[in-house]
């Protein structure tokens, strides 16, 4: 990396974190209101509608928030089995392709996801789970998390670290 990219880096990779660190208060949010909401059944109190729609945008949220962090710390699934047996040359490439197509995937997920939000915001759209809430405000989580990811799937391709391993098995 060079010395003036250094700065922009950083804020980057502080952003990953602190959106993967507002999943995570998320998720133990989501964990609060889905308890009460069963609080509320059990004592035949009914909650309010908004609770059980906060939980249906939350989980989009968390998701969008913490896939890039996750794909920096290898958190997700692969299969080792083919980057197992093969050389450590005929790895990185492979290695390499598979980070090139899942940015390309999540090249055309982030543009279908702005012209998504453009339409949203052009119609004034609103979600009918929550007639308050923009429904601009919900997918706009979605071509931010493919955009990230995107990012860190091409960190993989020209970056010095491969994503595979070449392990079998579970490591940490």
């Amino acid at each position: 990396m060079s010395a003036p990219l250094a700065p922009l880096v950083r804020a980057y990779d502080w952003m990953i974190t602190a959106l993967a660190v507002v999943a995570g208060i998320m998720l133990f949010l989501t964990a609060l209101v889905v308890a009460l909401q069963i609080l509320l059944r059990e004592t035949a109190l009914q909650a309010p509608d908004w609770l059980f729609t906060s939980v249906e945008f939350g989980l989009l949220y968390m998701t969008m928030f913490s896939v890039p962090w996750l794909m920096r710390e290898r958190g997700h699934i692969y299969i080792e089995l083919l980057t197992a047996s093969v050389p450590d040359a005929t790895r990185h490439v492979i290695s390499r392709c598979v980070a090139a197509g899942a940015a390309v995937v999540c090249a055309i997920l982030t543009w279908y996801g702005i012209d998504f939000v453009a339409g949203d915001i052009a119609t004034a759209k609103y979600d009918w789970r929550a007639p308050d809430i923009p429904r601009a405000w919900v997918s706009i989580s979605l071509p931010i998390g493919f955009g990230l990811l995107g990012i860190e799937c091409l960190r993989y391709v020209f970056g010095r670290e491969i994503l595979h391993s070449g392990e079998i098995g579970i490591h940490e």
